[in-house]
């Protein structure tokens, strides 16, 4: 009987820890139910994450898709020495085209200055002539002058 009764004893404790356990393992189930309830709705920050991860995608297609990027480092430079030396040109037609002007301009003026040295020449040529003359015509009147009294 006593071994009835140790047997009875035990079985009871452990029913009671059976008891304790399940009441345990309810109330942490509980738990679990209020927390799950006391969770915030993350659905509109995670559709606005999705809605900018397709625009970053779709940002991205377009570079990809970009010439630029599927040059090569020496294509890139074959290009910018293209588009360099073009831009060269044009500045060089233009450099021409002033140094036509300029040497236009340059001629009209030396053309001015050589008819302004004609004409000072002439002038010069026409007193040094008149002059001359004056002279010439006072020594002839003085022959003619002496072979006529004479």
């Amino acid at each position: 009987m006593t071994e009835d009764m140790t047997q009875a004893a035990g079985d009871a404790a452990a029913f009671e820890d059976l008891r304790a356990e399940i009441s345990l393992m309810r109330r942490a189930i509980e738990g679990l139910t209020a927390a799950r309830e006391r969770v915030p709705d993350y659905t509109p920050t995670l559709a606005d994450m999705a809605n900018q991860l397709t625009n970053v995608l779709a940002a991205l297609e377009r570079i990809a898709k970009a010439p630029a990027v599927s040059l090569t480092p020496v294509d890139l430079a074959r290009q910018i020495n293209a588009s360099a030396t073009q831009a060269r040109a044009e500045d060089a037609r233009k450099l021409d085209e002033a140094r036509d002007t300029i040497s236009r301009s340059i001629g009209r003026i030396d053309g001015m200055i050589a008819r302004g040295q004609s004409v000072e020449g002439q002038r010069r040529r026409l007193i040094w002539c008149c002059a001359g003359s004056a002279v010439g015509a006072i020594i002839l009147w003085c022959l003619l002058v002496r072979a006529i009294a004479g």
